[in-house]
């Protein structure tokens, strides 16, 4: 329900941290009836660098199901205007989301919270995307009342979306950047040194979500060992406390198409070589488990 304007007036602005903090993020691909997973990923904000001669914090990407080590993929500044800009970094291509960003070498228009009002349209990733501004009221953050936005983006299909000032997109951090079509995006939780927010689907206390889509993350579900990863031609997979000798390997691009089907044989090496650089999704069912995990190609 939307806040009366009186109430909005006399609130503080929150600006994005400058610090540490993380997103928690999930992507949930429905492509019923012939499948349906999801995969967990975080945005990580830890250091500072120089881009273009201006000052950055460092963002980096994380694939949580998987033991990949995070990676680099650019940094993120706010101006005096409260606008936040975003400077890719190429690797941000590898990371396997539905990203519209074509130029790494300037900074882009990630965020306005400038003079916002319901109706706007607003100036970010302008001949992409078509952005606007369709209500405007109040979220409780902590013991304080942040603006939120509710946002309609032509390239993202499910509503809806929301800004919260400090936060940011609760579909993806780089919503503004990406689209939907038979998948659908969520910002779980975000936290700072100094802020916790739940933002998952159903509402329950969770930032981490399995592979359903709608149930809580269950530690006990088939846990993947993919090495090396990143890879380059060929990869060796094992999946812990294994009980039948059967396991069913799926590799798919993140559009959900099928690259390899096979079952898994002890101590088998995978020949990949046919695949392209970049991210998939690695899926295995055995004993009526699944588990699920990103490799990467070099």
């Amino acid at each position: 329900m939307l806040a009366s304007a009186g109430s909005l007036k006399s609130q503080n602005y929150y600006p994005f941290p400058t610090d540490l903090a993380n997103w928690n993020q999930y992507y949930w691909w429905n492509g019923a009836p012939t499948g349906q997973w999801g995969v967990n990923y975080q945005y990580i904000m830890e250091g500072d660098t120089v881009l273009g001669g201006k000052s950055y914090n460092k963002l980096y990407y994380k694939a949580t199901d998987s033991p990949s080590a995070s990676v680099f993929i650019g940094g993120l500044r706010e101006d005096s205007l409260r606008q936040i800009y975003f400077f890719p970094d190429s690797s941000l291509q590898e990371t396997g989301s539905p990203g519209t960003l074509t130029d790494y070498t300037t900074e882009h228009l990630l965020y306005t919270f400038n003079n916002l009002h319901a109706g706007d349209t607003l100036q970010i990733h302008q001949g992409v995307a078509l952005i606007k501004v369709i209500a405007i009221d109040s979220v409780m953050i902590g013991t304080s009342y942040r603006k939120r936005y509710e946002i309609q983006n032509s390239n993202l299909l499910f509503y809806p979306e929301y800004w919260i000032e400090g936060i940011g997109s609760t579909k993806d951090l780089l919503s503004p950047f990406l689209y939907e079509f038979e998948w659908n995006l969520f910002t779980l939780c975000f936290s700072d040194t100094a802020t916790y927010y739940i933002n998952s689907p159903t509402g329950a206390d969770s930032c981490h979500w399995d592979m359903t889509g709608l149930n809580e993350y269950n530690d006990e579900k088939i846990k993947i060992i993919a090495f090396p990863n990143p890879f380059r031609d060929f990869i060796n997979i094992e999946v812990e406390d294994q009980t039948s000798s059967a396991a069913e390997v799926t590799i798919c691009d993140m559009t959900g198409r099928t690259m390899l089907f096979t079952i898994l044989q002890p101590n088998e090496t995978i020949d990949l070589r046919n695949l392209s650089a970049g991210a998939y999704l690695l899926k295995i069912r055995s004993d009526q488990q699944t588990g699920t995990s990103i490799l990467i190609k070099e």
